[in-house]
């Protein structure tokens, strides 16, 4: 990963893929697909994007004032469908993913490997709109894969996906079925993370 200028994520946003937000507060974590998003403003960098109240990632954003949004490729497809379908609140879902992680550079919560960009945010504004909390995040710090993005997205080589409702997602013009991750037990909330 390379870092890019903050004033690039227009790029990065603008075939609007699936995103993977990655939030955290204190020695909690969680991971949630994320489809209803906007770039507000491209000076400063804003991006809008909207949460169920009762979810943990708008429990954990609206704790810590950051989160990361992130371009997953397509090898974490069903790790991101599994992420939007089992609840955060009901089990820790980096240990039940198994995904890799590692640190970002300003915010405190982590990156999953085989994401294609990050941007990392910090709250500037949050507000229940009809039945969901809206965010307005500015984005402090934005890093993208060397292969999939120069100074825009390489098509031969990003491998983003669109959602198309239920288990079913579009990468490259091929509908794709998300495919069970396979989870030896139902792995119980770590508080001690």
């Amino acid at each position: 990963m390379r870092e890019i200028p903050v004033e690039w994520t227009a790029r990065v946003l603008r075939p609007c893929p699936v995103l993977l937000l990655s939030s955290r507060h204190e020695r909690r974590s969680n991971l949630a697909p994320l489809t209803r998003y906007a770039l507000l403003s491209q000076a400063p960098t804003l991006i809008g994007f909207s949460l169920a109240p009762s979810s943990m990632s708008c429990h954990l954003v609206r704790q810590s004032g950051e989160c990361i949004l992130c371009v997953p490729d397509v090898s974490l497809l069903s790790e991101v469908h599994d992420a939007g379908i089992v609840s955060g609140r009901d089990c820790d879902k980096l240990r039940r993913l198994r995904l890799l992680l590692r640190g970002s550079r300003c915010v405190a919560p982590f990156v999953p490997v085989g994401a294609l960009a990050s941007l990392e945010c910090e709250v500037r504004e949050s507000r229940l709109v009809g039945g969901d909390r809206h965010f307005v995040v500015q984005v402090v710090s934005a890093e993208v894969d060397d292969e999939a993005f120069g100074e825009e997205w390489r098509p031969e080589s990003a491998a983003w996906f669109h959602h198309l409702g239920g288990d079913r997602y579009l990468c490259r013009g091929e509908v794709l079925r998300a495919q069970p991750v396979v989870i030896e037990a139902d792995l119980p909330l770590d508080d001690e993370r």
